[in-house]
Formats: C-alpha cells, sequence, structure tokens
C-alpha cells in the first residue's frame, strides 16, 4: 500500500523529502554510498544504501507493539450546571 507522507532522509544530514499521493520522491544524494532512511509514524523506520540505483522502492512493515495506556488532555472549562 502506497502511503503519503513517508519521510525521507539521507543519513547524517537535514537533506530530505516526502512521499507525494502516490508513494513518489525524488532527492539528490550526494554519492553512492549514501544512506536513505525511511520513516512513517506506525511503521518501523528503515535504511537502504543507495549503491548508484536510481530507483529504490521500499516496503515498510506496520509496527506490531500495542498501547497500554491512552491519556486524552484537554483544555477549556465546562459550567456543570
Amino acid at each position: 500500500m502506497k502511503k503519503i507522507g513517508v519521510n525521507v532522509l539521507i543519513e547524517g544530514t537535514s537533506t530530505g523529502a516526502v512521499t507525494d499521493f502516490d508513494g513518489n520522491y525524488s532527492i539528490k544524494v550526494p554519492d553512492g554510498n549514501a544512506l536513505l532512511q525511511f520513516s512513517f509514524l506506525g511503521y518501523t523506520s528503515e535504511t537502504f544504501p543507495v549503491g548508484g540505483q536510481t530507483v529504490i522502492n521500499v516496503s515498510l512493515n506496520q509496527e506490531s507493539s500495542e498501547l497500554n495506556e491512552v491519556v486524552v488532555i484537554g483544555y477549556g472549562s465546562v459550567k456543570r450546571k
């Protein structure tokens, strides 16, 4: 399944990109030794070497951690009648 908004970052730098509606992204890497980090909320992050490739397709796996507790915080006030 394609995800919009996957973060793609060159490891060790602040250079990155975000995938579009179709899961496409474009990023300029300094050389073929660069590593690309792919991350998305709720999925395990993955790192892949560029290795001279011009197209890198990635599938992220869904994280299997469960929430033990949910905390809801609200702001404002309501008068009780």
